[in-house]
């Protein structure tokens, strides 16, 4: 009875999302086909990319989160002159005059922005969620793509319990391997190419187990590409205390241990037994 339902839950959520009946057709025929792929396809850029561009890109749908990127692209330009691009299905003349790129597209699905990643105009691209904002000027950020073909902060789930016990792919990943963030994505648009692919493959092969959620594919694909992937310090990708509240619960609900428990300590005086600092041991 509970599998039942939750089908009927994540057809209903597929049916609602932004291109509704034919969304919901058009995920289901993806589903199937990533599910019985052997083979990964190549992805085709929408338009030529110079090879020294560079710039931040947004992929938003619905009139909310739409308004949501036009607010965080504002912060970007008062800080700097970072170009910016989206790939949206609505926004207005004011709105579209704010970017140096913008496309008109029709997302099938909620989590569609693993579809259009490789939709962007830049060679060296920022990816940002709608909900983001930027507080200086961060163009240095770009520098990182010098050495690596791509870079994330991590997410503060490790290894989820729930995940792990539903998807092999995810579940033999060492747990040590943190999950990455998929809301702030620095990437090289040609030498990433590896990631963006894995990650749509892995999506949609697990569409139905996830209910459309991205970040357990994030996990899997940023494990298995031939990318190589930097780690961005966490002031580059600040969560609310609600949200680091509310994944730091998700673990003991599922039957998993704290993402955040201590496995290495390091300072002075760990075997003095009047050490002030014990309490930080658990």
């Amino acid at each position: 009875m509970r599998n039942i339902l939750r089908k009927i839950r994540n057809g209903v959520r597929l049916v609602l999302s932004p291109s509704d009946l034919a969304g919901y057709i058009n995920t289901k025929k993806r589903v199937r086909a990533y599910a019985n792929m052997s083979q990964q396809q190549g992805f085709q850029n929408s338009a030529a990319v110079s090879s020294d561009s560079y710039g931040i890109f947004y992929i938003a749908f619905k009139e909310e989160f739409v308004k949501e990127a036009v607010n965080s692209a504002r912060t970007v330009k008062k800080h700097s002159k970072i170009p910016t691009a989206i790939c949206c299905d609505v926004i207005s003349d004011e709105d579209r005059a704010l970017f140096d790129h913008v496309e008109i597209i029709k997302a099938d699905h909620i989590r569609a922005k693993v579809d259009f990643l490789a939709k962007s105009p830049f060679e060296r691209t920022l990816y940002l969620d709608s909900d983001t904002e930027i507080t200086e000027d961060i163009t240095g950020i770009f520098g990182i793509l010098d050495k690596y073909d791509a870079a994330m902060a991590h997410d503060f789930a490790r290894k989820r319990f729930k995940w792990s016990q539903l998807i092999p792919d995810y579940n033999d990943i060492p747990d040590a391997f943190s999950e990455f963030g998929g809301g702030v994505i620095l990437y090289s648009l040609s030498r990433a190419q590896d990631l963006l692919e894995k990650w749509v493959y892995y999506f949609y092969k697990n569409f139905e187990i996830t209910n459309g959620w991205d970040q357990a594919s994030l996990r899997i694909s940023s494990w298995k590409t031939n990318c190589s992937i930097y780690v961005l310090p966490p002031e580059f990708n600040v969560r609310s205390q609600a949200v680091r509240d509310k994944n730091d619960l998700i673990p003991e609900k599922e039957g998993g241990l704290p993402p955040f428990r201590p496995r290495v300590l390091h300072w002075h005086g760990l075997g003095d037994p009047n050490d002030k600092t014990a309490i930080h041991k658990y």
